[in-house]
């Protein structure tokens, strides 16, 4: 369940706000690599899955790093204003780190006791600045836009959909999906070309990433308990047969050292919750470990770290066709989860369904026929630009957004094929399936990003659709059949829901989407639905089965016996 909480700002301490000049000063009179240090493992602590008692976790670090004088106004206004003591959160701990990079020098024997004083004043500062409000247009579609771009970096920042599918998701892709295609003119070898990219064989840095998940995890209570195996030591690859120079390769994909960072991000300004640097390389090397600056950056590397490493080898000529091919492989994932979901009684899946006219042509990514319901399902595996998604420009995003979710292809595509395919006049069948008997339409849209479950992201796109569907004259044209709202969701929601649709209509699922959230502005999760609930939690299982094979590729490596043999002995 998802829990809204405040945090205290040197303008609730001491009165006034701070400038981020005087938080910049500060910052230019602390040492780079300390302040990466501190700040790291203040971040795993702050992690969704650092702590359960995070009052007793914020109490210590307040008593930890801040001046004794700076601690007790801070503890009493928290205490006597009834927001609570909450100073660290995630996005404040990046906001840090990025612009330590930025503004620190090299400043060696400074220790923690000696600026106990600027690390309180700079964490309260800190919150001062690490949000911001988009100014608002005057239409409702610029409106709608201000609000996407100010939730989706608070959304990402606070892990509201921090999961580990990603994991499973890359391994199946990357091994099984993609490998089907190799007899295809437009195919890209995955493993062959993310080698000559890192001078690492693919199957090797799956296997070392896995390795380190379990160390990443621990990393919280490592920190509070001092021990000494915080982080992946240098020589924690020694018993097997790894290279020093394959250790070597993968650690320049995770980690960066103190004055590397500052190369990475010299000359830039950064916009405000611009974090990808922490995407890039989540973790900080230091001389005989790598510690993680960001455990969700970290538990998504491997799936984001495959398709990046190769795009940017590629020749430019290459790039276009590659994004087109990984978002194909993503529509085969999307189809290969569904396939092996549903029951084909209560929910019938049809991937990749054609008109039955001789021409071949595609009416969508998928159909699911759900009583008298059918889901058109359209599936986008690009991701949205950085600079669209973080750089605080409503106008920005809303064109990032129009190009690759909206037209020509996703929204108004699929309208064009509900259009199609149910209209009464020259209507086109389609081939091996029956849509005699469905009275409602219901479009859906699958995104690989995660912003397609971001704050207001779908009020966006139904509206879009809306404009589709009154350009199309889609009521008319297919009526009495009824054509409902557009559901987006990431493919972190389809995955979630596969489990249930062996006995509950994906249909009566999205309507209670819709009718627990009429604005479709939260994400999917975030409100009750009524026809999960009285079903309990359901794990996927499709991704349990890929969790145990990674577990085994992982004890493989590391020559010791997978979780669950040793469990089951």
């Amino acid at each position: 369940m998802t829990e809204i909480e405040t945090y205290l700002r040197y303008q609730d301490v001491f009165g006034t706000a701070s400038s981020l000049g005087q938080f910049e000063t500060l910052m230019r009179a602390l040492d780079l690599g300390l302040m990466l240090r501190l700040f790291s493992p203040v971040n795993t602590i702050c992690a969704r899955r650092g702590l359960p008692n995070r009052d007793q976790a914020q109490l210590g670090l307040i008593r930890e790093l801040f001046d004794e004088a700076t601690a007790r106004k801070t503890l009493a206004y928290g205490t006597s204003s009834g927001r609570g003591i909450t100073v660290f959160h995630r996005k404040q701990c990046l906001f840090i780190l990025r612009e330590a990079m930025r503004l620190c020098p090299d400043l060696p024997g400074m220790q923690p006791a000696d600026i106990r004083e600027s690390l309180a004043l700079v964490s309260l500062m800190a919150n001062d600045h690490v949000s911001a409000t988009s100014q608002q247009g005057t239409s409702a579609l610029d409106q709608i836009a201000a609000l996407m771009c100010d939730f989706i970096p608070v959304t990402e920042a606070n892990e509201l959909r921090f999961e580990m599918a990603s994991v499973s998701r890359m391994h199946k892709i990357v091994h099984d999906i993609a490998p089907a295609r190799a007899q295809e003119p437009a195919y890209f070898d995955i493993g062959q070309l993310f080698e000559q990219a890192s001078r690492l064989p693919l199957t090797t840095y799956e296997a070392l990433s896995l390795a380190i998940m379990p160390r990443v995890i621990k990393s919280a209570v490592d920190v509070l308990t001092h021990s000494p195996d915080y982080g992946v030591h240098i020589n924690f690859f020694d018993q097997t047969q790894l290279s020093e120079s394959q250790r070597d390769a993968f650690f320049r994909l995770l980690a960066r050292t103190p004055d590397e960072f500052r190369a990475r991000v010299e000359g830039r300004v950064p916009s405000l919750s611009d974090f990808t640097i922490f995407k890039e390389t989540p973790f900080l090397r230091n001389p005989d470990r790598l510690v993680p600056m960001d455990m969700t950056a970290c538990m998504e590397k491997f799936e984001a770290s495959v398709f990046w490493t190769i795009f940017r080898s590629l020749p430019e000529k290459q790039k276009e066709p590659f994004t087109s091919f990984w978002a194909t492989v993503f529509e085969d994932y999307i189809d290969w989860l569904l396939t092996n979901s549903v029951d084909q009684s209560l929910n019938r899946f049809y991937p990749s369904p054609r008109y039955a006219d001789g021409g071949r042509e595609e009416v969508c990514d998928g159909i699911v026929v759900s009583g008298t319901t059918a889901i058109f399902i359209e599936c986008k595996g690009g991701f949205i630009r950085g600079d669209a998604k973080y750089g605080g420009d409503p106008a920005a995003l809303r064109v990032e957004i129009e190009k690759k979710y909206v037209t020509p292809k996703g929204v108004f595509q699929i309208a064009k094929a509900i259009r199609t395919a149910t209209t009464r006049a020259n209507q086109r069948p389609i081939e091996g399936v029956d849509l005699s008997r469905v009275t409602t339409i219901m479009p859906v849209l699958i995104t690989r990003d995660d912003i397609g479950d971001g704050f207001y992201v779908n009020t966006y796109l139904n509206a879009r659709f809306q404009d589709a569907k009154r350009e199309l004259d889609i009521s008319k044209a297919i009526g009495p059949v009824y054509c409902t709202q557009l559901i987006c969701m990431s493919v972190d929601v389809i995955e979630k829901l596969t489990p249930y649709l062996i006995d509950t209509r994906l249909s009566g699922i999205l309507a209670d989407r819709m009718m627990s959230d009429r604005d479709l502005s939260a994400p999917f999760f975030m409100k009750p639905l009524s026809s999960l609930s009285a079903k309990g939690t359901r794990p996927p299982h499709l991704l349990r089965e890929l969790n145990a094979e990674l577990s085994r590729v992982a004890a493989a490596f590391l020559k010791v016996e997978p979780t669950s043999e040793r469990d089951a002995a």
